[in-house]
């Protein structure tokens, strides 16, 4: 099982949700599956309203991690990455802080997700 706890000024107190790790859920899905309020307009890695700070409980070292094309692009858009992270194909050692939640899908580990 993998464990996504999510903290915000919004609820009373951080909600932990655990899925099964052959499960392939988006961010914003188990959000909106647990009645967290995840704002996000468009669903579709357009808006970037749905950018929320991930981090992982215990980081993995040497991971590497690949954004989608839309995602750098709303990402970037909203000024969430930094140039560099924004031309590399890959991101190696260190996830950027910042993904968006309808296109972030929790590799299996356990994360924490600020908004």
């Amino acid at each position: 099982m993998s464990t996504v706890t999510f903290l915000s000024m919004l609820l009373p107190k951080a909600v932990k949700v655990q899925f099964a790790k052959y499960e392939r859920p988006t961010l914003l899905s188990l959000a909106q599956a647990h009645g967290i309020p995840l704002h996000c307009d468009c669903r579709n890695s357009v808006c970037g309203d749905c950018a929320v700070k991930v981090a992982a409980v215990r980081p993995l070292n040497g991971t590497t991690v690949a954004l989608t094309d839309a995602e750098k692009s709303a990402l970037w858009k909203v000024g969430k990455l930094t140039a560099e992270q924004y031309r590399a194909r890959t991101l190696v050692a260190r996830a950027p802080l910042w993904r968006l939640a309808c296109q972030y899908v929790p590799s299996g580990e356990d994360i924490w997700v600020a908004f």
